[in-house]
């Protein structure tokens, strides 16, 4: 093998001590936040809890004929949204609500599993909306995560939905320039009056 000369073999040797300092001293990037990405200045997120279950099956349940027609008037609802991706929890009934839209669109369903603690499912969920960003996004979940993954994309806390809502549908707008902002609509038939134990939403 032929030896550097000194004075090369010095330069070399500095050029890679510069470049180690470089590589060390580059912060690493910092993870995706809910945002409007540049070129628009707004993105939206349609979060709804999954349309009414039937009582067979409780481990996983799937839509009693109510809960079907719920989630074909979602899709009707939605369907001149521009929505591009949808996210499930993995039970059925959630599913379900999701698919009439989904296949409207002609889009995949990106299933987020709800078998660990309920602060993971959260994250997951928020993390699969960030890595969507610009894209508007329908997400269907449950009545103890759906507050949850509101507040995780930046909008306002509150509590579980009672157990007989099924009609909420929630806007949730991202903007580059401006605070995150909360529309609550209805959609599908009204939900009937509950036992007076839970006050429903906007009431």
């Amino acid at each position: 093998m032929i030896p550097f000369p000194t004075s090369v073999r010095a330069r070399f040797i500095a050029a890679r001590a510069v470049s180690a300092v470089l590589i060390a001293c580059t912060p690493l990037p910092e993870p995706p936040v809910a945002r409007a990405p540049d070129g628009r200045s707004e993105i939206i997120v349609y979060i709804v809890r999954h349309a009414e279950k039937s009582a067979v099956n409780p481990a996983d349940p799937e839509l009693t004929p109510a809960g079907y027609a719920r989630a074909d008037s979602l899709a009707v609802q939605l369907r001149d949204a521009g929505i591009d991706w949808v996210i499930s929890s993995n039970r059925k009934r959630s599913l379900l609500t999701a698919q009439p839209l989904a296949r409207l669109r002609n889009l995949d369903i990106e299933i987020v599993g709800l078998s660990g603690p309920l602060a993971a499912h959260v994250d997951s969920v928020a993390a699969a909306v960030n890595r969507r960003p610009g894209s508007p996004t329908l997400v269907v979940g449950h009545s103890n995560t759906v507050p949850l993954i509101i507040a995780a994309l930046g909008g306002p806390k509150f509590a579980d939905l009672c157990d007989h809502e099924h009609s909420n549908l929630f806007i949730l707008t991202l903007s580059r320039t401006a605070p995150v902002r909360l529309l609550a609509q209805r959609y599908g038939a009204p939900d009937p009056a509950g036992d007076g134990k839970c006050t429903p939403m906007g009431r």
